[in-house]
């Protein structure tokens, strides 16, 4: 399909695949109404500005600074120009519709979109194909339904579900004069540029689903020398723009042929994680599974059950377990293996929009997406003993408070806010101890321990190196036929399921009394 952006036609660039329920539509007329309230803030815009980067050079390796830079330029600029738009156009079978969109790109001639967001009509055929934009600062009359919610489909909200279609028709015929030619408003000179992509001879194949920045700047590079990138999944087509020549898909599932590589890397929005997990298993290929593994208990339930059956290995991104500082904490505190270690962490997590896609329905509370790391790293420090007590706090809409206690005697309480400054991102301050004893990590990156009788060790590393260990762990083990993890690890992502579970009841309560202002049910 071809994308418009600014002033440039992209070419090329692969179609969008419909979801259930969704119509593609070959687009006649298209009208681009205002910028996605939230100015395409779906996802985190990062590494902005010189002071933004200097900030991060104090903490990151120059290589990384760079490769988080660039990943961020173009491809993200123009995956994040989201747009309110409406249209028409008509499907494979020649029906013609009009239809309307909450977060489209600026141009697009193909749009996947929902089926309660269009409706049939009579043929509107046009000689060529025809857009628009209502310029900023015009005084426009957008109908209220369009601008009900602003989130993605896939985010499992249901905005603009019962949308008056004939409000959208007037309101395109009404702004007909100011559509023209696609060929006259965008030069057509851009198209997608290939780079060649040759393993060497001893990496092993992959298939990766989710290609955002993540992916791009952190798994991917880390994994190397072991695993060579075969296939991209990644449903916004705006990120395949450079992505290479290798086989891409806008299909968030499996399709044949990828049962052929060893690997599947799996990295794109939190709920398909379980899923795709399950179908790798199935098949006898390997998951290396971004956290979550699961954001409901019923396909928590189904992935351990299928993992348990049959043996296969997969490998869980939690890469709190690959810090160099684990192995000081047992040294300096003179703990084994199972007995109690005791764990505080203050996180301060990064702000982020209403529509960015850790706060949709499907990607459960802050517990899920970004929690289960602390959580993870408590039951892994005291090796995933059972517990006792678990419970959560709603101090505030922006802080909550998580407190477990294990059977082994070891408590955790881990606070997690918004509330702070951005300056080098997310911060942590986390403490271990037992009594006489204890050690503390900023940051993951300065690490110190005590006694009572004075200071046993100090380190400190960049942010990222635990990062790269996990990753040439993982990889390392998978080229040498490792195990992987064992299914017991999974007790961390059942706490969290658990913990989530009586989140969600106390936020009902507190939307019953009016406790906290705006705080939504995900």
């Amino acid at each position: 399909m071809e994308i418009g952006y600014s002033s440039k036609l992209f070419l090329e660039v692969p179609d969008p695949t419909p979801f259930k329920d969704e119509i593609l539509i070959k687009v006649d007329r298209y009208l681009a109404i205002r910028p996605n309230g939230n100015h395409g803030l779906v996802y985190e815009q990062g590494m902005s500005g010189v002071q933004k980067i200097l900030n991060y050079a104090k903490v990151y390796r120059l290589i990384d600074i760079l490769r988080k830079v660039l990943s961020r330029q173009k491809i993200e600029r123009i995956r994040n120009d989201k747009w309110m738009v409406c249209g028409i156009g008509k499907d494979e079978n020649d029906q013609y519709f009009c239809f309307a969109h909450p977060s489209a790109q600026h141009y697009q001639s193909l749009i996947s979109v929902p089926s309660f967001w269009t409706k049939k009509i009579e043929p509107h055929k046009t000689k060529e194909k025809l857009w628009g934009q209502l310029s900023e600062g015009q005084e426009i009359i957008v109908p209220l339904e369009l601008i009900a919610n602003e989130m993605s489909p896939v985010s499992g909200s249901k905005n603009l579900e019962n949308l008056d279609f004939d409000i959208v028709k007037r309101f395109l015929d009404k702004h007909q004069s100011i559509l023209k030619p696609v060929s006259e408003a965008f030069q057509t000179n851009q198209k997608i540029k290939q780079r060649i992509n040759r393993p060497t001879k001893d990496e092993i194949g992959a298939v990766l689903f989710g290609f955002g920045n993540y992916a791009r700047t952190i798994a991917l590079p880390f994994l190397k020398p072991y695993v060579h990138l075969h296939k991209i999944h990644e449903i916004d087509s705006c990120l395949l723009i450079e992505a290479g020549d290798l086989p891409k898909s806008t299909n968030p599932y499996p399709e044949s042929g990828d049962e052929k590589f060893p690997i599947w890397l799996i990295a794109g929005f939190h709920h398909t994680h379980a899923n795709l997990a399950i179908d790798a298993l199935k098949i006898g290929i390997i998951p290396v599974i971004e956290k979550p593994i699961a954001t409901t208990m019923e396909d928590f339930k189904a992935f351990k059950k299928i993992a348990e059956s049959t043996g296969n290995p997969f490998f869980q991104c939690f890469q709190k377990r690959y810090q160099i500082y684990n192995q000081f904490i047992f040294e300096d505190l003179k703990i084994k293996k199972g007995e109690p270690i005791n764990f505080k962490a203050t996180v301060f997590e990064i702000p982020l929009s209403k529509s960015h896609w850790y706060n949709w329905p499907v990607s459960g509370s802050r517990i899920i997406s970004n929690g289960c790391h602390w959580i993870d790293h408590f039951l892994f420090l005291n090796d995933y003993c059972d517990w006792e007590l678990h419970q959560v706090e709603i101090l505030s809409k922006e802080e909550l408070l998580i407190i477990v206690k294990l059977v082994n005697g070891a408590t955790g309480v881990i606070s997690l806010s918004d509330i702070g400054s951005n300056r080098i991102g997310m911060r942590e301050y986390v403490e271990f101890s037992k009594p006489g004893s204890r050690a503390t990590l900023i940051d993951s990156m300065i690490y110190s321990s005590e006694n009572d009788m004075g200071i046993i060790r100090k380190y400190k590393t960049d942010k990222l190196a635990y990062l790269r260990k996990m990753y040439s762990d993982i990889g390392f083990a998978i080229h040498q036929s490792g195990e992987g993890d064992q299914i017991k690890t999974l007790k961390s992502t059942e706490l969290c399921l658990l913990l989530e579970l009586k989140y969600q009841d106390q936020l009902r309560e507190v939307q019953k009394t009016n406790t906290f202002e705006s705080i939504e049910i995900a």
